[in-house]
């Protein structure tokens, strides 16, 4: 794999006295990550630039592209798939936060494999409506093509890097109940998402799209061998 990540620049947000003026606010931040992510893709798809980068021409399949994002960052793949169809191979959204995405997203057909991974906290929040509950379990793609569903214990801050730069005072304020829980989460989250990249990576879309669920599911099933160290996953659109 070939992986860029990209760095935002929004200015930390302060509390609102209402939730819709919080999303009015995040709009054009999820605007501006759009271009940003375009503007990346814009690079790969240059031959020249790439092989600046890397010294060497770089074989890249374009059919396989894919973007992921966690929080608000997920709501980035979801606004750049609305718009941009260099976006190939699928997206991928950690416990995601898409309410300021564009509205269209609820009504755009969208062909791509989707998975998103819930923690058990997000399914919890009064103001996650049923709306963005119907777009992450497939309302609008392909529904063999769309996994969802949460770990049960997981919160919101096991998909980021602090469980690595201060896992103590992770487990003092409250944002993990015990670091045992984060590493069990890492590896159940990880192995997950390996199985969803490696059936991307494998499997010929739209061919094989009848079977790609149940492929990422054995998949999964066979990287969890030992159930003792990970924890339980809840799907919610196997059907």
């Amino acid at each position: 794999y070939i992986v860029f990540s990209l760095e935002h620049y929004e200015k930390i947000i302060p509390n609102f006295s209402t939730y819709e003026e919080y999303i009015t606010c995040r709009f054009p931040d999820v605007l501006a990550r759009r271009k940003l992510a375009q503007a990346t893709l814009d690079f790969i798809y240059d031959k020249d630039k790439m092989a600046g980068l890397f010294g060497e021409e770089v074989k890249i399949n374009f059919k396989k592209v894919i973007m992921s994002g966690h929080s608000l960052g997920a709501a980035t793949p979801v606004e750049v798939s609305l718009f941009d169809k260099r976006l190939t191979g699928g997206i991928l959204l950690l416990d995601p936060w898409i309410d300021a995405n564009d509205q269209r997203m609820y009504t755009t057909a969208v062909d791509l494999p989707i998975m998103a991974i819930r923690t058990h906290e997000y399914e919890k929040m009064d103001f996650i409506t049923e709306k963005v509950m119907k777009y992450m379990r497939g309302s609008n793609t392909n529904k063999n093509l769309s996994l969802s569903g949460y770990y049960i214990g997981s919160k919101h801050n096991l998909f980021t890097d602090l469980v690595f730069q201060m896992p103590r005072e992770m487990e003092l304020f409250g944002m993990v109940d015990k670091m045992s829980q984060a590493g069990r989460y890492l590896l159940s989250q990880s192995a997950m998402t390996l199985a969803f990249m490696l059936t991307i990576k494998e499997q010929e879309i739209p061919k094989d799209t009848k079977t790609f669920k149940k492929d990422v599911m054995e998949r999964y099933s066979s990287l969890i061998k030992d159930k003792n160290f990970y924890m339980e996953y809840v799907a919610d659109n196997l059907e």
